[in-house]
């Protein structure tokens, strides 16, 4: 796209370009925003080095490229309709003291490689839609005003913005898992109990001769009870029937 010596910058959809020695250089006065102001640039701008692209409604993502320019300045894509994520390439922009994304329709988290860029001291990634946890990073602490590099972006959380961030995130299991797990206790519960309650029957007339006694005698006592019942029962039926 350019030399390291040159640049491509400019306002609205007018783009200047200049190259190094020995080629034609444009050197017409002209306006360039950069770290929020304007600025009047004049002659041959030989080696500034900034890309200025606001307000121009480019669309698309951020191409991963945009991290091969390591000697920008600054770099200004405001006001514009780019889409996804900022690229994690961006972080290699070690150079750039200015960065301003904003007005945009970007999304996802901010890339952990933005806190890398020490030069970095003027960021604008306001008005997006932007969401998870800022990075930390001496860098990003360092800058002015920051709640306002972060504005309108509602979903965005952690400091420096009072919004803070969830880290335990709960999700309700449906009602049926529920009821299966209560059944499960209910049926567990229950088999405990009665497996509990014969060893219990059974370690007592183990060692107790006189229940055992007492509980034999009293099952064959209902025993004959059941036998005399079914029996009378029976008979009467077939005098009935006869």
């Amino acid at each position: 796209m350019e030399s390291p010596r040159g640049s491509v910058s400019g306002t609205g959809l007018n783009t200047y370009v200049t190259q190094g020695p020995g080629d034609s250089v444009y050197s017409q006065n002209f306006w360039l925003i950069t770290k929020g102001q304007e600025r009047l640039y004049t002659g041959q701008i030989l080696y500034m080095v900034n890309l200025d692209l606001s307000c121009n409604n480019i669309t698309g993502e951020i191409p991963e490229e945009i991290g091969t320019l390591v000697a920008l300045k600054s770099l200004n894509l405001s006001w514009n309709a780019f889409t996804n994520k900022i690229p994690e390439k961006i972080g290699a922009l070690v150079q750039v003291e200015s960065l301003d994304l904003s007005h945009n329709v970007l999304s996802g988290e901010i890339p952990t490689s933005l806190s890398a860029l020490t030069s970095l001291s003027r960021l604008n990634l306001s008005y997006n839609i932007l969401t998870g946890q800022i990075p930390s990073g001496n860098q990003l602490q360092t800058l002015e005003d920051p709640e306002s590099i972060y504005v309108g972006n509602p979903g965005l959380c952690g400091p420096p913005l009072s919004k803070t961030c969830s880290t335990t995130v709960l999700i309700p299991s449906p009602l049926e898992d529920h009821e299966d797990a209560r059944d499960m206790a209910f049926i567990l519960v229950m088999s405990s109990g009665y497996a509990m309650g014969l060893w219990i029957v059974f370690c007592t007339l183990l060692f107790k001769r006189k229940w055992r006694i007492c509980w034999f005698s009293f099952y064959d006592s209902l025993r004959d009870w059941a036998y005399v019942q079914v029996a009378v029962t029976w008979a009467y039926w077939r005098r009935k029937d006869g």
